[in-house]
């Protein structure tokens, strides 16, 4: 998903992977098009026909990218979409479930190279030409590439979301052993998560976070 303009003159060209001073609005909108627009008409064309059963399944495709102080390095847009569709996801729980309609997120996890891995190196690399670029974060987004590279196929998030769609009781929310770590990073202090922010180390919730060749976790 590129913006549909070409390159300025001495500037590289964007994709989604990118940081947010740069993700022109063209490109903002096609990622909110494809993870959130797209699902709520879907859904909305569906719901009638639940709505007269009186049952039904729904099942989004989220991402531990829009959970607070976790996200993905040059990927906000990508992140900020997700969390829209986090948030419509319990939404459509509260609205639907008195009506036996069961809304499920999956939250597939980082370890399973996918579409967003060509554009995601594309952008390290735009963002590393550029004046001015900030090496905290560009290489906390080349050790997360690093980390897509090393992954195998998205196997383990196709049997998730088949299991979402399948078993006769699904839980509302996938995965859930991911949920501690989730918690853990919720609970870092201001000041720690601002400190790793900036590059720094904090005793104790460094080596848990942001550990070495894994920073792309804060």
């Amino acid at each position: 998903m590129r913006a549909t303009e070409g390159p300025a003159p001495g500037r590289c060209r964007r994709t989604y992977a990118a940081g947010l001073e740069r993700t022109d609005g063209p490109t903002a909108q096609a990622v909110f098009e494809t993870n959130v627009l797209g699902p709520l008409r879907t859904i909305r064309a569906v719901l009638p026909g639940m709505r007269a059963r009186g049952s039904g399944r729904i099942v989004n495709v989220g991402s531990v990218a829009s959970e607070p102080r976790l996200g993905l390095p040059l990927m906000g847009v990508y992140g900020a979409s997700k969390a829209a569709l986090h948030a419509l996801s319990i939404e459509l729980n509260k609205e639907l479930a008195p009506l036996g309609i069961l809304c499920v997120l999956c939250e597939a996890g980082v370890g399973g190279r996918s579409a967003m891995h060509g554009p995601l190196h594309e952008g390290v690399a735009a963002f590393g030409g550029l004046a001015g670029a900030h090496a905290v974060i560009e290489g906390r987004a080349a050790s997360f590439a690093a980390v897509i590279d090393q992954s195998p196929p998205p196997d383990a998030a196709a049997v998730m979301i088949a299991d979402a769609c399948t078993t006769p009781a699904p839980g509302v929310r996938y995965p859930a052993d991911a949920q501690a770590g989730i918690d853990g990073a919720r609970a870092i202090a201001d000041g720690d998560y601002l400190a790793l922010c900036r590059g720094g180390d904090v005793p104790g919730v460094t080596a848990r976070y942001a550990p070495a060749g894994q920073g792309w976790l804060i």
